[in-house]
């Protein structure tokens, strides 16, 4: 593509780039019907990670850990 717009020396308007399956988690696509549930599942998730990093990884588990 870059070859045939370097011949007719024009220039490219919009390249876009998708990825899918980058990481093996199955992470949640945030929406903005849904932005309160959202931020509390956010605050909880801090906070579980403070838990974590004060009392070791198994100090609380989530049902996809299990």
């Amino acid at each position: 593509m870059y070859d045939d717009l370097k011949k007719e020396n024009s220039r490219a308007v919009k390249i876009s780039v998708n990825v899918s399956n980058f990481t093996s988690h199955h992470h949640k696509t945030l929406s903005l019907l849904y932005m309160d549930a959202d931020m509390q599942e956010s605050r909880l998730t801090k906070e579980i990670q403070k838990l974590r990093d004060r009392f070791g990884l198994d100090i609380v588990k989530n049902g996809s850990e299990l």
